[in-house]
């Protein structure tokens, strides 16, 4: 390109053709040059975005933008295949312990029904038998009670038509006082012995 230039120098009015390899790097560069200004012209746009984000950055709370970072880390790894995998898992044995407290709301349902049923008739019928042995102790109010072992019952004990507690650190209890309305209404027989 330079003993082109040089020739055009030495005859300045003689009409000059440039090489087809010249007009080739020429159009070359003018292309590089309109890419060159597309590029800037859009990095200039994006100094507006990056002001605001550094107006933002400025004020914003540092512990929350954390909290964000975190958070998208955490949904970005979410979707890694891996992940993805384990969280199927998750979501599974979720469904089936859905379900599976569902069969035991039924269950619990289905015992606490026959439980309703049950237990007044074991009160009359316990009840039947201790008037049949003429005994002074009755039972009142059987029900049941759901405990951390299981099922159990709670009632009252009426001895002698008068209501007593099971337990009592003073006073009349089911344990001090069944003996005594035993021994007044069952005398044992005394026995000689020959």
């Amino acid at each position: 390109m330079l003993p082109i230039l040089r020739a055009k120098a030495a005859a300045p009015l003689e009409p000059k053709m440039l090489p087809p390899e010249s007009l080739e790097a020429i159009e070359a560069y003018h292309s590089y040059c309109h890419a060159v200004e597309e590029l800037s012209t859009a990095l200039q746009g994006c100094n507006a975005a990056i002001a605001l984000v550094k107006e933002q950055v400025a004020a914003a709370n540092i512990t929350a933008l954390e909290s964000d970072l975190f958070r998208l880390r955490a949904i970005k790894a979410r979707h890694e295949p891996a992940i993805v995998v384990l969280c199927d898992d998750y979501l599974q044995e979720k469904a089936a312990k859905g379900r599976t407290e569902q069969q035991r709301d039924q269950a619990r349902a289905a015992l606490d029904h026959y439980r309703r049923s049950i237990f007044p008739a074991y009160e009359t019928a316990i009840n039947s038998y201790l008037q049949r042995f003429n005994a002074g102790v009755r039972l009142q109010s059987v029900s049941s009670v759901n405990t951390r072992g299981g099922s159990s019952a709670s009632y009252s004990v009426v001895i002698n038509n008068v209501p007593v507690n099971l337990t009592a650190d003073q006073g009349p209890s089911f344990r001090n006082t069944l003996s005594a309305a035993t021994a007044i209404r069952w005398p044992l027989p005394s026995f000689s012995h020959r």
